[in-house]
């Protein structure tokens, strides 16, 4: 995409441009990155994962081996192949495909609604008077998270980043001197002198100064004088470091659980928004969608609001933007409908024309009546005379009007299913025109027989390569017979030359 605002390309389509994450791609960055470029998070993508691509790379991975050592045409060539049938594919599935769309749509649909439900059963504490949980309110507070979290820049980010360095650093110096001053009193223990056991821990100690000062040199700088000589900020800071780990290594989970465990018993009285997901195990972690609660990462922000230290507000939050991003796939899903009904109705339509054109030059010229040459007139098809050249191009596109009509009852059941739960009635034509096309095609073939007649199919098969022999179609037996007379001849021809040797 670079390239297209470097060179000015398809400037006047520029503000038609949305560039996003794909979902299982977009927890691994900042939070502030995905609050701009999570699909989940940002109007417009419906319930859209992003990873088509994916799913593409997934359908051509088998080539890999088998074209490890291929030549370059060959590996054009097979990943073509592949394509091909990779789209074929998809357009055959394609009712099945948002039929499943549909049904995940409202399945997500539910559940946020049961979510919903349950917390308007609920006092809502943060509000005078307290009334009961209301959507707006969640709304209210996203709009608010967002505002606050767009305020920390990457350069607090990166403080942040460098501050949890050093506090494991720190961490672990004071858990080592400890450990040394402790249980290692006798010098022998440490099979050294000890002065060495002494040189150990003053250098543990400075090395203790270094971290602390440097912490001191960030904590003093814009927006982060909140962590200054505040122990609870600084836990959180470990807390929130374990937990981003936890979207990438799953056995992070105990180092989790224990700095978890750590915060509340020293703050006991502090209310996180995590709690509700304490003690974390593996089992909930992996069952946690992509736009979990969990994942809003609001554990460590400096701020107090409902939702940052709220469960059931956050809750509330990631359940109000489901409902929207599933409201967004509902419309998305009556696009695609009338997008994929149009096409079949619109090539049906086309090639039934195309058909009727080339059986009225037939006729013309059965009658012996002049027709002016046309397009058809000009392909090369060797020496078939004018009127076969007709028959042939129908009988073609009599075929592919057989192989679509197929499909489109296959497509059927699924077309009427969908229409009948996702399309307003003022798309009722493109239903009347589906219909009208299925009667049409359900009545049988649109052109009569006596068409084709005169047709050398044997000479219409070699001008079109239909039956090109490719080898893919070669009896086995043929095959065996063929590579042991191969054999026979090759032992004759060491037999002759042991026979007749040359001369020297």
């Amino acid at each position: 995409m670079l390239v297209l605002f470097q060179r000015n390309l398809l400037e006047e389509h520029w503000g038609l441009l949305k560039f996003g994450t794909s979902v299982f791609h977009a927890y691994a960055h900042n939070w502030l990155c995905q609050l701009d470029y999570n699909p989940r998070f940002n109007i417009g993508w419906g319930l859209s994962d992003g990873e088509g691509l994916e799913r593409l790379w997934s359908d051509l991975s088998p080539l890999i081996s088998p074209l490890r050592y291929a030549t370059r045409n060959h590996r054009l060539a097979s990943i073509a192949h592949q394509l091909a049938h990779h789209n074929q594919k998809g357009i055959r599935k394609l009712p099945i495909w948002l039929s499943k769309k549909f049904k995940l749509a409202l399945s997500r649909h539910q559940e946020a609604s049961d979510t919903l439900s349950g917390l308007a059963q609920k006092r809502n504490c943060h509000l005078s008077p307290a009334v009961n949980y209301h959507p707006s309110f969640f709304q209210e507070q996203w709009e608010e998270q967002r505002l606050f979290q767009k305020q920390h820049t990457e350069a607090k980010e990166e403080r942040r980043q460098k501050l949890v360095a050093i506090y494991k650093q720190e961490a672990a110096l004071f858990m080592l001197r400890y450990s040394t001053s402790d249980r290692l009193q006798g010098p022998e223990k440490f099979l050294a002198t000890e002065e060495d056991l002494h040189e150990l821990l003053d250098s543990i100690i400075d090395h203790l100064n270094l971290l602390r000062r440097k912490a001191e040199e960030i904590e003093r700088e814009e927006g982060m004088a909140g962590v200054a000589n505040d122990e609870e900020a600084k836990l959180r800071l470990l807390l929130w470091d374990a937990k981003s780990e936890l979207f990438i290594q799953a056995k992070i989970i105990a180092t989790y659980n224990r700095r978890y465990s750590k915060y509340i018993k020293k703050f006991p009285n502090k209310t996180s928004s995590d709690s509700a997901d304490y003690p974390l195990t593996y089992d909930n972690f992996v069952s946690f969608p992509l736009d979990h609660r969990f994942w809003n990462d609001s554990l460590y922000s400096h701020s107090k609001a409902p939702w940052a230290t709220d469960p059931e507000v956050r809750a509330g939050i990631t359940a109000c933007l489901t409902i929207r991003r599933v409201q967004e796939e509902f419309q998305l899903l009556a696009q695609e409908l009338c997008r994929a009904m149009g096409w079949g109705v619109t090539y049906y339509k086309k090639l039934t024309e195309v058909m009727a054109y080339i059986s009225g030059r037939i006729l013309r010229l059965d009658e012996d009546l002049e027709a002016p040459n046309d397009h058809i007139n000009t392909l090369g098809f060797g020496r078939f005379p004018r009127k076969h050249k007709y028959k042939v191009v129908l009988r073609e596109l009599h075929r592919r009007l057989t192989e679509h009509g197929a499909m489109m009852d296959e497509w059927h059941e699924k077309i009427s299913w969908l229409w009948d739960r996702c399309q307003p009635q003022g798309n009722q034509a493109y239903q009347l025109e589906w219909d009208e096309m299925m009667g049409n095609i359900r009545r049988g073939n649109p052109v009569e027989p006596a068409v084709f007649d005169g047709v050398d199919e044997v000479q219409e098969e070699t001008v079109l390569e239909v039956d090109l022999d490719d080898g893919e179609d070669a009896e086995a037996g043929l095959i065996a017979e063929m590579e042991t007379h191969h054999i026979d001849e090759r032992s004759e021809g060491r037999a002759d030359d042991t026979d007749n040797p040359k001369d020297n």
